[in-house]
């Protein structure tokens, strides 16, 4: 008969842990959510104060410095826009003013065979001597820059 009743006493000792590891763990469920719970109001509090201060801040003001503001504003936007203006009619001079977009520079050799194009009335042998001396001339100026 003792055996029996160990048993039944060792039954509802188990049901009676697993009652309490139960009921705690709900019980810390519950504290964590408070937890949390308290500090999402602080964080509103947070927010409030914050928000109080700005407003005190803009109450103590005056309406000098409200002018004085507005009047920043709008200079910095009218020194913004001049400087806009400047840039691009800098841009845009740069363009306009380049020669090379009306006209094609013309180098000695475009020039000097232009002016070979030209000969019609002399001999091969002024010609032939012209050319080499142009040549001779072009060949040491390449030399030169390279």
């Amino acid at each position: 008969m003792n055996s029996s009743s160990t048993t039944v006493k060792a039954g509802k000792i188990k049901t009676n842990i697993t009652k309490v590891s139960s009921a705690i763990k709900v019980f810390r469920i519950l504290r964590l959510t408070r937890v949390i719970r308290i500090m999402k109001l602080q964080k509103l509090k947070e927010n409030i104060n914050e928000v109080m201060e700005k407003k005190n801040i803009l109450k103590s003001l005056t309406n000098n410095q409200v002018a004085e503001m507005k009047i920043s504003k709008k200079l910095n936007d009218l020194i913004l826009r001049r400087v806009i203006v400047l840039v691009l009619s800098m841009i845009l001079g740069i363009i306009v003013f380049n020669p090379s977009v009306y006209y094609n520079t013309v180098n000695s050799m475009e020039f000097g065979m232009k002016i070979f194009k030209n000969f019609e009335n002399y001999s091969y042998e002024q010609i032939s001597l012209t050319y080499d001396i142009y040549i001779n001339q072009h060949t040491v100026i390449l030399i030169l820059f390279y």
